[in-house]
């Protein structure tokens, strides 16, 4: 079966959202087995009905998280999220600014240890790796 089919067969297509109907992850997003490991539904959507995601988040026009639609999908950056997301009323639970990553990865270039830069902006040393490494905020 293609990747094509098997995501056909986990969707719901209605005449606005089209729904994801099978596993989330986090409770929130559409996720699937892909190429040995889980995807978020909305990534593979784009990736297969308008083109490469070229490591830029995917972003969701009717807020709808379990949404795989593509006219429903954009590109955008970390900050473009975080952006979205507070004007779409959605505060989060993030803690960084886009200043503070910045500085973060500053910090630990200057040879400041991982785990004390952590310990300074309330994160754990995984988080700060995650952020040096652009696991996260990525364009920041």
């Amino acid at each position: 079966m293609t990747l094509l089919e098997r995501f056909s067969d986990k969707i719901l297509v209605g005449d606005d959202c089209w729904e994801w109907t099978a596993g989330l992850a986090g409770g929130r997003y559409g996720s699937l087995w892909v190429d040995g490991a889980y995807a978020a539904a909305h990534r593979v959507s784009y990736a297969l009905f308008v083109g490469d995601t070229s490591g830029m988040c995917v972003l969701h026009r009717c807020d709808n998280p379990t949404c795989v639609k593509p006219s429903h999908l954009f590109l955008g950056t970390q900050a473009d999220n975080v952006r979205d997301r507070e004007e779409k009323g959605r505060g989060g639970t993030a803690r960084l600014s886009i200043e503070n990553v910045r500085a973060i990865r500053e910090l630990v270039a200057s040879g400041l240890l991982q785990r004390v830069v952590g310990a300074r902006f309330g994160i754990s040393q995984g988080h700060v790796s995650e952020i040096v490494h652009r696991k996260y905020w990525v364009s920041a």
